[in-house]
């Protein structure tokens, strides 16, 4: 068996048009039921064309069919998991959607259902509020100039991976990690920064109140394990969406209805919680150009990546019960470094993206000044 999970060779101008042309021909199929009630059969009709629009984008990968697949993948998992959601007590069901419109347009702007049981930001003085996200985002944008500069002046991201293909690997250890350090801020900054920007400019304008703002990623003091930083740090966007799924994957294999949970469906929760991030960027590695030695398209490093993490936070669950282990916060930040270190490199997805051209260096305006 082939070591990458290949598809068909990249897509011509020819093939690609009748994928493109399906895909929102399943999304206006989509929108033309989103007024129907919420339970009618044309709504899983839709939901349907949605499935078969993300298999048509499987076999023919391009950047576009890729973000309509995806945003209609993401809305089907979205409502499942909040109608889920919504039949326990400790949702607000008093203002929940009666319309699909109204859930479409929720899911897509509120997925982590804060007002409806999810998060809720501290209710600041708009003043201080815009100050602070003011700065945040100053502070974002710097250090996002300072990751193009150290990508452009890296041999390994500006030439020698995406023109030539040489694998992270064979670069000294210290280069490794550095490299994972840096793509690991660069990902932390694409979430970060929009988001700021967002809730400064909807709280500076009024259209919405500063604690329906909570914080997107939380303290990097935090970050002590692998559980730690997947379950508080890193952006929670879709969390509840993918522990909601979880659960109910639980109920319908290993728990009686009204007994207590057994011990493995924590590990079942956890496999399934990382699955679905898993095939997502899986996904996203299938719409990137080929590889430049092998001229595949592959898209293991990603799925492998996150199913990576999820044996993590079970290693850390079972030591935990086993041996009672807590590690001081110095020694549980350099664990973590290394674990995502090696799990990015070892499985192959930060060479999957940078020799594939994924992260492409843009020009830097402190290279400009020191030039």
């Amino acid at each position: 068996m082939n070591s990458t999970w290949t598809l068909i060779p990249p897509p011509t101008a020819a093939s690609t048009m009748p994928a493109s042309i399906y895909l929102l021909f399943a999304a206006a199929c989509g929108a033309s039921t989103v007024l129907a009630p919420k339970d009618s059969p044309s709504v899983y009709c839709s939901w349907l064309l949605m499935a078969v629009a993300v298999y048509r984008y499987v076999t023919a990968p391009t950047g576009t069919d890729f973000g309509l697949a995806m945003i209609s993948a993401t809305y089907v998992f979205q409502v499942i998991a909040f109608r889920i959601r919504s039949r326990s007590q400790h949702i607000d069901r008093t203002n929940l959607p009666t319309r699909q419109i109204d859930w479409l347009l929720m899911m897509c702007t509120n997925p982590r259902m804060i007002g409806y049981g999810g998060p809720v930001g501290e209710a600041l003085p708009k003043r201080r509020f815009l100050m602070r996200r003011g700065v945040q985002l100053i502070a974002g944008l710097a250090l996002l100039d300072a990751c193009h500069a150290y990508f452009t002046l890296s041999t390994w991201f500006s030439r020698d991976a995406p023109l030539y293909g040489v694998r992270i690997a064979t670069l000294p250890l210290w280069k490794q990690v550095g490299h994972s350090l840096a793509w690991v801020v660069y990902a932390y900054l694409l979430w970060f920064i929009p988001y700021n920007l967002f809730a400064f400019v909807s709280v500076a304008v009024g259209f919405s109140k500063t604690a329906e703002w909570p914080v997107l990623y939380s303290s990097w003091t935090e970050a002590v394990s692998v559980t730690s930083f997947w379950s508080k740090v890193w952006h929670q966007t879709h969390r509840h969406t993918y522990s909601t799924l979880a659960d109910a994957a639980c109920r319908m294999t290993v728990q009686e209805p009204g007994a207590p949970r057994p011990a493995s469906a924590q590990y079942i929760k956890i496999t399934v919680a990382f699955s679905i991030p898993a095939v997502f960027h899986a996904a996203g590695s299938l719409a990137l150009p080929a590889d430049p030695q092998t001229g595949k398209r592959g898209c293991q490093g990603a799925a492998l990546f996150f199913l990576a993490q999820g044996c993590g936070v079970m290693l850390e669950r079972w030591l935990s019960r086993k041996t009672s282990l807590r590690l001081p916060p110095v020694l549980g930040h350099m664990w973590l470094v290394a674990w995502g270190a090696s799990t990015l490199i070892l499985t192959g997805w930060l060479d999957e993206l940078v020799c594939r051209q994924s992260i492409v260096p843009a020009e830097s305006a402190l290279l400009k000044l020191l030039r």
